[in-house]
């Protein structure tokens, strides 16, 4: 009886790991359907609207040769002017310690040069709120312990009414001025947003893919932030 047991346990065994595999390998071959399909449309959403189209992938660099492209594969990529719409694969760090984001971006060739800056807008909650607080005091706790280690803060700038606005820079007086309090009420919107500056070059780029039936929204707020900081820098 224990070996008949064992014997069809075995086949349960080997049964499960079969349908295991083909799920597998269902999903895989589902995901890259879905994929293709968001090529195709984001394509034709490129002709329909006057913009050129390259598939890719490509290095990051190919499109801007800047420091903002470290790392970074770009890949159905359309672009028109000024500006580039591209799937963003970035990896950043070495080996346990890396990581790797993967979104749709915008890059734009500005008119006029901007200061370093990386901005992210985590919540535009305000710190009268729990949200608000509870980032805050995440953010004094990261701060305490990086001057514990003896790292530098220095270039992190932090807004009071803003508790989920967070820039990093090396240039903190024209920073500072381009994020002026009176300005902030603009990103309120543009939570799960990342912006960030070289240059002539600047990049927006979200935390997801934008689907092909967004992309209209997605051009719009791209360009509302390039005009943004244009005006911001003028």
């Amino acid at each position: 009886m224990d070996e008949l047991l064992a014997q069809y346990g075995m086949k349960l065994i080997a049964g499960a790991g079969v349908l295991l595999f083909l799920l597998i390998v269902v999903a895989v071959m589902r995901s890259r359907a879905r994929s293709k399909k968001r090529v195709d449309e984001i394509r034709q959403w490129a002709f329909r609207n006057g913009f050129e189209f390259i598939e890719g992938p490509m290095p990051g660099r190919s499109l801007a040769d800047t420091k903002l492209m470290t790392g970074a594969d770009a890949s159905t990529i359309t672009r028109s002017g000024r500006v580039t719409l591209f799937d963003l694969r970035q990896t950043s760090g070495t080996g346990a310690d890396s990581s790797t984001r993967v979104g749709s971006a915008a890059l734009f060739q500005m008119e006029h040069s901007l200061p370093a800056f990386q901005f992210m807008a985590a919540t535009a909650q305000g710190s009268d709120s729990l949200q608000g607080q509870m980032i805050g005091k995440l953010m004094a706790g990261a701060k305490a312990l990086a001057a514990e280690r003896g790292e530098s803060n220095k270039g992190i700038l932090m807004f009071e009414n803003r508790p989920g606005f967070f820039v990093h820079t090396d240039d903190m007086e024209r920073t500072k001025r381009i994020f002026s309090d009176d300005r902030l009420s603009f990103f309120d919107d543009k939570v799960g947003w990342s912006i960030a500056a070289d240059g002539s070059w600047l990049i927006a780029s979200k935390i997801e893919l934008v689907a092909a039936e967004h992309y209209d929204e997605l051009l719009h707020t791209a360009q509302s932030i390039h005009d943004h900081f244009f005006h911001s820098s003028s």
